[in-house]
């Protein structure tokens, strides 16, 4: 049916389930899941020709979460830290498992990480959700720009659960803002250290953002050009 549709110029919107570092090829084994999370599994899972491929749209939280075990090199341990981020527990976008309902792991943005998957996805653009709870970090927001490992800096994160253990998150600091951008839907009217945020994530992957989260609702989204 989808390779019908395809042929006759239909587009096909496909959505990943889980996270990319779960990938069974090319995630942090062994803390894996038992299929493809890659881009590759699109045509796996569907059945589809990967020439049909037009764009690959990358989702990051500007606040990383993980449910479970495995490794998480730019986690939180800071207690207040942690309460200060989580919120309200209550609220739809809080962060729980879907399906365990366990409090989510929480950590700074992993530039690394993003690297990783874009390298092996071929990310053409990317979506940033959650903008709206970077200032929730204090004054200042940590982004991991490199992790060293066995006294090397290297800019990709690595491809084994080990790895990504025996590795030391470089970070930048990032000034925040105190403005609710809750009801903003134009990049320009963003603070402007919620700009510079963004557009530091830009150069950084070199990869533009063109959608941009800034609450749980669907419409609570910022939506830029893919020339930006």
């Amino acid at each position: 049916y989808l390779s019908r549709r395809l042929k006759t110029g239909d587009r096909v919107l496909a959505e990943g389930a889980q996270a990319f570092l779960l990938d069974v090829d090319h995630g942090m084994y062994p803390a894996v899941t038992s299929s493809s999370t890659s881009v590759g599994g699109v045509f796996t899972g569907l059945g589809v020709a990967p020439h049909y491929l037009e764009r690959v749209l990358g989702v990051s939280k500007a606040v990383p979460s993980h449910v479970g075990g495995g490794p998480f090199a730019t986690e939180i341990h800071d207690a207040k830290l942690l309460t200060q981020l989580h919120g309200d527990m209550t609220a739809i976008d809080a962060e729980t498992g879907t399906t365990t309902g366990r409090v989510r792991r929480l950590g700074h943005l992993d530039i690394p990480a993003i690297r990783r998957a874009q390298m092996v996805n071929g990310t053409t653009e990317m979506a940033i959700t959650k903008l709206d709870w970077v200032p929730r970090y204090g004054e200042t927001a940590l982004v991991c720009v490199g992790y060293e490992r066995k006294g090397k800096i290297i800019s990709v994160a690595p491809d084994a659960a080990y790895k990504i253990e025996q590795s030391k998150p470089h970070y930048a600091p990032m000034p925040t803002w105190q403005e609710d951008i809750s009801d903003v839907r134009e990049f320009g009217d963003l603070p402007k250290t919620a700009q510079e945020y963004v557009e530091f994530v830009e150069i950084l992957t070199g990869t533009s953002v063109t959608m941009i989260g800034v609450g749980p609702r669907r419409d609570q989204v910022i939506m830029r050009d893919r020339a930006a």
